[in-house]
């Protein structure tokens, strides 16, 4: 039997934990059907450092990440998108590592940037 599964479900399967930044990313690779080692190609860098961004394991630079915002976020229409997903996994890191941003002021934060 083959199973077929949707771009959220096979973000789902991955991790315990997905920054918002590395969920959109997985998102855009998945909904354009690019590989892994070709995403990673055509931004010039290691899969693996991909991987590990898409993860949440690794802060992509800030030079990487306007080379991604340069294939992607034009022609995915993503370019805000990337921008505060970026903004909200740093914020997360932040809430998660130290006490400087409380539960209820990083909800405030999410609701701005999404909505």
């Amino acid at each position: 039997m083959i199973m077929i599964f949707s771009s959220e479900d096979k973000l789902n399967m991955s991790a315990k934990y997905i920054s918002p930044l590395g969920k959109l990313l997985r998102k855009i690779r998945i909904d354009s059907e690019i590989s892994l080692s070709d995403m990673a190609d055509n931004i010039g860098i290691t899969k693996s450092y991909l991987s590990a961004s898409e993860l949440g394991k690794k802060d992509l630079s800030d030079r990487v990440f306007g080379l991604i915002l340069e294939k992607y976020g034009d022609t995915c229409n993503k370019t805000k998108e990337l921008k505060n997903a970026r903004l909200i996994s740093h914020l997360e890191r932040v809430h998660r590592e130290t006490s400087l941003i409380d539960d209820d002021q990083m909800d405030k934060i999410k609701t701005a940037l999404q909505g």
